[in-house]
């Protein structure tokens, strides 16, 4: 969980196969929203899902090992399939949600996240830090 990550900026544009060709071989993807800093006053907006199933599964399938986005999931507010969930996590690739993007520039920066050990947990929470 630590090296290099690429920052989308896509304002809640669902990005599809087209959209992600830039990013074919990026390790770490972090996509900001118009979501950072949302959870300082405790209220998200309900959205849609950050990518289509097939521009997900073209990032995997080209290496990708990380996504992460300032909303409170990778999936639509709405999903009850979980299917962008389902793709990453079969593949391996780690998922961080609720991160604050909202002082981070678009382009490449260096990624640390530090999650903590809990024994016997499917996840946790971290410290991320992006420079």
């Amino acid at each position: 969980m630590v090296g290099s990550c690429c920052v989308v900026d896509h304002q809640d544009k669902i990005l599809d196969g087209d959209a992600i060709d830039p990013y074919r071989g990026v390790q770490r993807l972090l996509l900001r929203s118009n979501h950072s800093g949302a959870a300082e006053d405790g209220v998200y907006p309900p959205h849609g899902p950050l990518l289509t199933a097939e521009a997900a599964a073209i990032l995997v399938e080209s290496g990708l090992l990380l996504v992460g986005t300032d909303r409170l999931s990778v999936d639509g507010s709405d999903s009850t399939d979980y299917t962008l969930h389902r793709l990453f996590l079969s593949a391996s690739c780690f998922i961080m949600e609720g991160l604050d993007l909202g002082g981070v520039t678009p382009g490449d920066h260096e990624l640390i996240a530090l999650p903590l050990k809990v024994v016997g947990a499917e996840a946790s929470p971290a410290r991320v830090l992006v420079s």
